[in-house]
C-alpha cells in the first residue's frame, strides 16, 4: 500500500511541475517552446533516474519499498509520465495555434 502512495506522490510532483511548464510554454515565443520541450523530455529522464537513485539509497539504509523486480513499477510510471508529457505537449501546440488564429 505504501508503494502506491509513494508512486502517487512521485507522479503528482511530476504533474505539478509539468503544469507549471505548460503555462510557461503557452506564453513564450516559438523557439523558446522548442527548447523548453526538449529540456522537458530530457528532464523526465533525469527525474526518474533521481527516483531510482533515491530508491537504491533508501534500500541501502534499510528502508524497503517494494517496486517489483527491477523497479518495474517505477518503469511503468516512467512510461505513463512520458505519455502524459506527450498529451501535454499536444495540448500546448493546440492552445498556441488556437490563440494565434483568433488574433
Amino acid at each position: 500500500m505504501k508503494e502506491i502512495l509513494i508512486l502517487a506522490i512521485i507522479y503528482i510532483v511530476f504533474l505539478v511541475l509539468s503544469l507549471f511548464l505548460r503555462k510557461l510554454m503557452i506564453r513564450t515565443s516559438n523557439w523558446n517552446v522548442v527548447l523548453i520541450i526538449l529540456a522537458y523530455l530530457i528532464g523526465i529522464n533525469f527525474y526518474f533516474d533521481l527516483m531510482v537513485k533515491i530508491h537504491q539509497i533508501s534500500r541501502d539504509n534499510g528502508w524497503y519499498i517494494e517496486f517489483g523486480h527491477g523497479e518495474i513499477m517505477l518503469l511503468e510510471l516512467y512510461v505513463f509520465s512520458y505519455v502524459s508529457a506527450i498529451v501535454l505537449i499536444v495540448n500546448v501546440f493546440y492552445r498556441r495555434c488556437k490563440s494565434s488564429s483568433t488574433i
